[in-house]
């Protein structure tokens, strides 16, 4: 038995079930069994690496333009002191 089967057989077993373990192996193959689909899935999957590049593009361009900001700044901060 796998640690989350244990669990879920120590509920009915607390409260005194004959048939615990049957009904946890019941309940578990039944488990194993369902099948989620969710629409939209594969569009997903070309979405997400668009806005992946779309990020690393943005974030590429932002450092570009603090390092142009830091070198306009910078002359400025220096000639306060």
């Amino acid at each position: 038995m796998r640690p989350a089967e244990s669990r879920v057989d120590a509920k009915p077993k607390k409260h005194g079930a004959r048939r615990h373990t049957a009904w946890t192996a019941i309940l578990f193959d039944a488990l194993a069994t369902q099948h989620v689909l969710v629409a939209g899935t594969d569009a997903a999957g070309l979405v997400i690496p668009h806005l992946a590049r779309q990020l690393i593009a943005l974030r590429a361009q932002r450092a570009d333009v603090a390092g142009h900001l830091e070198k306009l700044v910078e002359p400025t901060l220096f000639s306060q002191s």
